[in-house]
């Protein structure tokens, strides 16, 4: 009996491309950490505007202890009355600035640091119908929490709707931030900082706005780090006045130094509205760019004049003129490309893009039309994982996060979740009686869309933000997370 049930299995088809795992291996991603917008108690009314508390400014121990202080450390934030609004500290509106507070804000964007330890979360509403008319927020948090430490590491208001963000490379407490108002911000903090996000100590630099700077929403920012031929670091602006900016902290920021414009390289074009960017992980200077009716641009900022030279406060800026960036153009997608990943590894000539039109699709370098897609109605966000380089993430609208491995004909959906808070609930131990059973009632909250997503550069994560200021980490399966 036995020898027939060993012979039956070995002829047997049952098990062909099935992989056994071990005991502590997971098929399916699963949740880490939620981070939680407070409640809010006031709702479709306009308040007048509270002073935010006063920036913490660094006592005479902390400036003399600079061993870990960040590229600002030795700057003040200027307090005084501003003369124009393109110089106001982002954090003391002025006047009676009244503030319309309509519901949780969105997460914008996340973007982890260097470290893995902290991510970034800008806030803010993105379906603004006119003049924004709200505050934003930037809210950093700890993924890893020891002792008594706070999830929230940092909390920064701003004078408008924080649109995105982004952590620096190398530097682990430095980010930068682009507001619905065309303001591009840093915020510096020190890495040592062990303080509560309500007295924590930040420099914050803010873009002084020119005829020619952004005056629209900034779509994406993101940095070039100093390298071989860049003595400072770089930092890039899209905005959905179809303006990219190349700004550097050695000049805080009072003037780009390059100027550049979205627009066809056809006769007589017009300039596009920026809608995401991606920067290539392997040539700095590089750059592609998805613009609010479809097509995806490819171009250059290495080739602006002062690109590699040294930036200081009484450097010349970049020209008014703004130089077409374009140089070459991609078939996107029929309506606003939503977010675009750039490949690395095996894939560093290739890049990913979803749109309003629900389609996922594969790009080549040279390839004027997608290599291959697929439909997933409502694609909202998107990232491509640096340390799995064939896995990538989508966010939709219906509030689904999906992964997906890439094979050499097309995509595969690997697993779905539908983010929601983990049920705590339990009965007062007090109050229970002898033999009674705990009650875990699952809650059913209707989903909302996934607003960004972001893998984790140094830990098996990926992280999502909702349309509900929810921000949720889930840890990768282990067939996936290398």
């Amino acid at each position: 009996m036995m020898e027939q049930i060993v012979l039956s299995n070995i002829v047997s088809s049952s098990f062909i491309g099935y992989n056994p795992l071990w005991g502590d291996e997971k098929e399916d991603f699963t949740l880490f950490r939620v981070f939680k917008q407070p409640e809010i108690t006031e709702t479709q009314e306009t308040k007048e505007t509270q002073k935010p508390k006063a920036q913490k400014e660094p006592t005479s121990d902390e400036d003399d202890d600079d061993s870990d202080a960040t590229p600002f450390a030795s700057i003040t934030p200027s307090r005084s009355k501003p003369q124009s609004r393109a110089t106001t500290p982002q954090t003391e509106p002025a006047g009676d600035v009244k503030y319309i507070t309509e519901g949780h804000m969105h997460v914008s964007s996340l973007s982890w640091n260097s470290t893995g330890r902290l991510l970034a979360v800008s806030l803010g509403y993105l379906n603004h119908g006119g003049w924004c008319l709200h505050q934003g927020a930037l809210q950093v948090y700890r993924v890893f929490t020891e002792g008594k430490q706070n999830d929230l590491f940092a909390s920064e208001t701003t004078a408008s709707c924080l649109m995105t963000v982004a952590a620096h490379p190398t530097k682990p407490t430095l980010f930068v931030g682009g507001t619905f108002s065309g303001d591009v911000i840093a915020f510096s903090y020190r890495s040592d900082q062990t303080e509560n996000a309500e007295s924590a100590s930040a420099t914050i630099t803010i873009s002084k706005q020119q005829s020619w700077t952004h005056h629209d929403p900034i779509a994406a920012v993101d940095w070039i780090p100093s390298g071989t031929g860049r003595p400072t670091d770089y930092i890039v602006s899209l905005g959905s006045d179809g303006l990219v900016l190349v700004w550097s902290l050695d000049n805080m920021l009072t003037t780009p130094v390059a100027n550049f414009a979205i627009q066809s390289r056809s006769k007589n074009s017009f300039r596009y509205g920026g809608s995401c960017l991606s920067l290539s992980p392997t040539t700095p200077g590089l750059f592609l760019a998805g613009v609010e009716n479809g097509p995806i641009f490819r171009g250059n900022l290495s080739h602006a004049p002062q690109w590699g030279q040294i930036v200081t406060l009484s450097s010349k800026g970049a020209s008014e003129q703004a130089t077409n960036a374009a140089e070459f153009e991609y078939v996107g997608h029929a309506g606003p490309t939503n977010a675009i990943s750039w490949g690395q590894g095996t894939y560093k000539h290739q890049f990913v893009s979803v749109g309003a039109d629900g389609m996922l699709y594969m790009h080549g370098d040279w390839s004027k039309r997608p290599l291959f897609g697929t439909a997933n109605g409502g694609c909202v966000s998107l990232d491509w994982s640096s340390r799995s380089a064939n896995l990538v993430c989508v966010g939709t609208s219906t509030g689904a996060l999906v992964l997906y491995t890439i094979t050499p004909t097309g995509f595969n959906q690997h697993s779905s979740q539908t983010p929601s808070e983990p049920d705590t609930s339990a009965e007062d131990g007090q109050s229970k009686k002898k033999g009674s059973k705990s009650k875990h009632t699952k809650q059913s909250k209707k989903a909302k869309p996934i607003y960004s997503v972001a893998f984790s550069n140094s830990n098996p994560f990926v992280a999502c933000g909702d349309a509900a200021g929810t921000i949720y980490i889930y840890e990768l399966p282990s067939s996936l997370s290398t």
